[in-house]
């Protein structure tokens, strides 16, 4: 045991030692006030399936579909359909996303079966229109038609079409774009909003998003700040006279700024399905001794041995205690185990979910 604890030991010492600090872009941890992504929405039918569609007895599919053969220019009596149970209604979702997309491009398409079909596995999607989630437009943004695959076994009544939504119509326009996110104060500044995601939204970060925006662009603004922080996830930032005519340049030089080590809210997630443990942020674990089958060990600097008199009084960064016990060959689902009972003792200092 005494020398499993050694190994341990070192290894959290070189670990620990030989962590980088990297910049990040803006980019990575920000977008910009006003520009969102839009959902589309629709409803389509599946054919195709292995008898495992809405089967016998579905009224409204047998009907969707006598009306789909209709307007191909083949109409069949309803009464004809009333059996087949190769087809199924399904509900359509696709997201453009915040940068928009423009006539011609694809975004993928997931179907999701609202009746009584087993299973959409080997079915196609027959041309779907898809409108914005918004049901007081009724502009017709994409249409949707494909292969379906499946992607959660466990789950076979829910699919994805990968790239199947083709997009029949413009959203976003510059002037659009422009109302949106760029501001214009009573003394005609223009200025325009960062807004940090969720993960990284803290007042130390914001300080230090303000800091590296201002050390880039205070030239521009004759020795003035540009940006200030507004709260912990929003920073705001004013547009120097030379990009008035040219804000959308002006913006990608913002979020193309580094920052210096951006803070991250500590996070321990844990799918015990899969086995997967992630880490984020500085998760950190206060000194505790941790008896586990095959396993007992006293957590703090160095990881000593029980029989060890030292005093401990130092945290350790958790990511550090589960590489160390991986190269030492815990199982995955020991080192849950582990993480779910130092959770549940107050001794884990990160948000933990397990899922």
């Amino acid at each position: 045991m005494t020398r499993r604890l050694l190994a341990l030991a070192a290894f959290v010492l070189v670990a620990t030692a030989t962590q980088a600090e990297a910049r990040v872009r803006l980019e990575s941890i920000c977008s910009v006030y006003g520009q969102k992504s839009l959902r589309l929405t629709g409803v389509g039918l599946v054919v195709g399936l292995d008898g495992t569609g809405d089967g016998k007895g579905a009224a409204p599919t047998v009907d969707a579909l006598s009306r789909a053969l209709d307007l191909m220019g083949n109409p069949v009596a309803q009464t004809s359909l009333r059996d087949a149970n190769n087809v199924a209604i399904v509900m359509l979702e696709a997201e453009i996303p915040a940068t928009s997309l423009r006539v011609g491009q694809r975004i993928d398409v997931v179907c999701s079966s609202v009746m009584s079909a087993v299973s959409l596995r080997g079915g196609r999607l027959l041309v779907a229109p898809m409108q914005l989630a918004d049901r007081r437009s009724r502009v017709l943004v994409a249409t949707a038609a494909g292969g379906i695959s499946i992607e959660d076994p466990e789950s076979p009544t829910t699919g994805r079409i990968s790239g199947g939504a083709l997009i029949e119509a413009d959203l976003f326009q510059e002037d659009h774009f422009l109302r949106n996110v760029i501001r214009t104060d009573a003394d005609d500044r223009q200025s325009f909003r960062l807004l940090l995601d969720p993960h990284h939204a803290s007042f130390n970060s914001a300080r230090s998003v303000v800091a590296s925006i201002n050390a880039d662009f205070r030239d521009l603004a004759y020795g003035e700040n540009v940006a200030r922080a507004a709260g912990p996830g929003m920073v705001e930032v004013m547009i120097p006279a030379a990009y008035r005519d040219s804000p959308v340049e002006y913006i990608a030089e913002v979020l193309d700024i580094g920052v210096d080590r951006p803070y991250t809210t500590a996070r321990v997630t844990v799918n015990t399905r899969s086995q997967t443990v992630i880490v984020t942020g500085e998760a950190e674990v206060s000194p505790v001794v941790v008896s586990h089958p095959g396993l007992a060990l006293e957590i703090g600097p160095g990881f000593r041995a029980l029989a060890d008199p030292t005093s401990v009084t130092n945290t350790v960064q958790l990511k550090s205690l589960v590489g160390a016990l991986g190269q030492l060959q815990v199982s995955t689902g020991d080192i849950i185990s582990i993480i779910r009972e130092l959770n549940a003792s107050g001794k884990l200092h990160a948000v933990y979910e397990e899922r």
